[in-house]
């Protein structure tokens, strides 16, 4: 006669505790690597943002593209860089993260939107309002000037507007950021520094900082992908803290990165917001850190 031998209990359990087992190891490495790629897919996204940047400006008399809060009458309409840049990347959802949920950013008011062609076209472009991952370089205190724009200027009769500058002024291209991510919005930027003392750095705009936020809670663990003037890109480790007689500030870890703020390091910027006065660029990214409670790591 044959015999029918199955398995036994113990036998049973050492197989599922061995697949428990590997299940515990691959699981992370899985989520890990899940999560390397789509950070790469994310640094693939920004320098693909450049590259559209400099095609534009190419065609454009080297001038970057410029942002505008319209004019009087809608006059002159709202300018957003993704929208101007369509033609030259021809894909809009290269401008919005994957790490980035938040709807509702329109980035035009109501009217706008549904009174003039160029407002019904941004909204067609995002139909559900989402929020834009990337921002531009306005400079380290935006309105300010010191990065891809100049100063704000004010249109005949209302409205403003910050011009963009020539890409053979910048005095070092391969070290001038010129997208990045950010959490501002409604047209984002990535300055380091709030708008005034106490407030919020415009890249955290939208991110919910106490002083005990751990840097691993910001996206890529506070490693931001950056594109450059000069056309690469890289992820860049941030850091950032409660200044006092600043505010919440959010900036590159290396003093180097720091200065890819600034289209020309020696320009003076107005620091009177913070009780600096006037101060050269390459100085108003670098306000010691010494009154600065730093967020921990992890």
């Amino acid at each position: 006669m044959r015999s029918h031998r199955a398995f036994t209990l113990i036998e049973l359990l050492v197989v599922i505790a061995i697949i428990a087992i590997l299940a515990a190891i691959l699981f992370p490495v899985f989520a890990q690597a899940k999560a390397a790629a789509k950070k790469s897919a994310a640094l693939s996204s920004v320098k693909q943002i450049g590259t559209g940047w400099q095609m534009y400006a190419a065609d454009y008399d080297d001038m970057a593209v410029c942002v505008s809060s319209g004019g009087p009458g809608n006059s002159a309409y709202r300018t957003d860089f993704w929208v101007v840049m369509q033609p030259y990347v021809k894909n809009v959802d290269l401008f919005f993260s994957s790490e980035r949920t938040e709807t509702g950013c329109y980035y035009h008011n109501e009217p706008e939107r549904t009174g003039t062609p160029y407002g019904l076209a941004i909204y067609n472009l995002n139909p559900k309002g989402r929020c834009l991952g990337y921002g531009y370089n306005w400079g380290p205190q935006i309105y300010a000037g010191g990065g891809v724009l100049d100063k704000e200027q004010s249109f005949p009769g209302g409205g403003s507007y910050q011009p963009g500058r020539s890409l053979t002024s910048f005095s070092e291209p391969a070290n001038l950021f010129v997208f990045g991510d950010t959490y501002d919005t409604p047209r984002p930027t990535i300055g380091m520094y709030p708008n005034s003392a106490g407030g919020k750095a415009w890249i955290l705009d939208t991110f919910p900082v106490t002083a005990s936020t751990r840097q691993s809670s910001f996206r890529w663990g506070g490693r931001f992908n950056m594109s450059y003037a000069d056309g690469h890109a890289k992820n860049v480790q941030y850091r950032g803290g409660l200044t006092t007689g600043v505010g919440y500030v959010y900036v590159p870890a290396a003093e180097k990165d720091r200065t890819a703020y600034c289209a020309n390091p020696s320009e003076m910027l107005d620091g009177s917001k913070f009780g600096l006065g006037s101060i050269a660029c390459q100085d108003f990214v670098n306000i010691p850190f010494t009154t600065t409670t730093t967020w921990s790591p992890s």
